[in-house]
């Protein structure tokens, strides 16, 4: 399965996704954080405006890694993967019967597919 390359389709859709969201926890118009407990832990280790920055930054690289070479590809997968992944840490241990750590799981190991696919197609070359 990880011999198929990925589309370039997904990896603009998980850039968008990424980046939306980093939008919408770095909004200044209200605050995201005090608003539920899933965000405690974030809120521990950084403010609404650098996750969401961080985020928007990994959507942007998402969204550009769909256009151009493996090499970004595989370095905006990985860092989407590391970012994702401590976000639905993060909610895991804020409120585990929250579906947030799901949902953000998933797009963790989305991209942790697309980062092994991407590892082994440059390999390939």
């Amino acid at each position: 399965m990880l011999a198929y390359p990925a589309s370039p389709f997904i990896l603009l859709l998980a850039g968008i996704y990424s980046f939306m969201w980093g939008l919408w926890v770095a909004s200044p118009f209200w605050n995201t954080f005090p608003s539920s407990p899933i965000y405690e832990i974030l809120s521990w280790t950084g403010s609404e405006l650098v996750w969401g920055g961080v985020q928007m930054a990994v959507g942007l690289a998402l969204a550009f890694a769909a256009f151009d070479s493996l090499r970004w590809m595989k370095w905006a997968t990985f860092s989407g993967f590391i970012s994702w992944f401590l976000i639905a840490l993060s909610f895991a241990i804020s409120d585990w019967q929250n579906a947030g750590m799901w949902v953000c799981g998933f797009i963790a190991a989305l991209m942790a597919y697309l980062f092994l696919n991407t590892a082994k197609r440059e390999k390939k070359q």
